[in-house]
């Protein structure tokens, strides 16, 4: 019992250094991306950021349009009861920007998710 512990216990090679990529210090080679690689992947960058973008924008926009339906159609009485505040402005934005702010996240995630499956070569 005691063998089979000790050998969970010792490093990865058996202890005697054999591996260089577990020592420490260890830098593995850089591998050199051609001319062609760098635009790919440039290129690739600003279409992940322009899609994010363009569902954080769609998300923004239905969580504006959620907080205008709570607030039109007075879902448990929230839209009233802003109407009857003296700072009915600050509440609607407080509203409208918590509402946006969460959709907004939401959709970013969602693009993430559905846009790691895609396979665009």
């Amino acid at each position: 019992m005691a063998g089979g512990l000790r050998h969970f216990m010792m490093r990865p090679g058996g202890g005697r250094g054999d591996h260089p990529e577990r020592e420490e210090g260890y830098q593995p080679p850089k591998r050199k991306l051609s001319e062609a690689e760098k635009e790919r992947l440039k290129q690739q960058h600003w279409d992940w950021l322009g899609f994010i973008a363009l569902c954080a924008l769609g998300g923004i926009a239905l969580g504006a349009l959620a907080a205008w339906a709570v607030l039109r159609f007075d879902i448990n009485g929230i839209g009233s009861m802003i109407a009857r505040s003296g700072y009915w402005m600050g509440y609607t934005a407080l509203l409208v920007g918590g509402f946006a702010s969460t959709f907004g996240m939401i959709t970013m995630g969602i693009g993430i998710m559905v846009r790691s499956t895609y396979s665009r070569d």
